[in-house]
């Protein structure tokens, strides 16, 4: 088993980095087995630092979320964009009433289709 220092201290204890029994852990030099400990701390770190990336890829999801009108059908407020996988094709579809249009080849399309409305202008 190798020990190297670690930059690292725990509770105010100097680390040091052991390698062995199939894994690698950072331990404080106190002759105690802290394993433990040290992976719970990392799984927070980890745990935090996803939450973290998973907060800017929401927000990055937010910005690109198009505009879609309520359905016409039930008024539901939040239709969903969707893609078919295997065909590259989109299409709104309304998770309250279940309805949903064809398909179109673009987003754009398929946004424009769903918030045009009958009697609109342009329409």
């Amino acid at each position: 088993m190798k020990n190297k220092q670690c930059p690292s201290t725990i509770d105010g204890r100097q680390c040091i980095y052991v390698e062995g029994h199939g894994a690698e852990h950072y331990a404080p030099q106190d002759g105690l087995d802290h394993s433990d400990e040290i992976r719970v701390r990392l799984l927070h770190d980890n745990c935090d630092r996803l939450e973290a990336e998973n907060t800017g890829l929401r927000k990055a999801l937010e910005a690109m979320k198009p505009e879609l009108k309520s359905c016409p059908f039930c008024g539901n407020q939040d239709p969903i964009l969707d893609c078919l996988t295997d065909e590259d094709e989109y299409f709104v579809r309304c998770p309250s009433c279940e309805i949903q249009q064809i398909a179109d080849h673009t987003r754009a399309h398929a946004v424009s289709k769903w918030n045009r409305r009958a009697g609109a202008q342009g329409a």
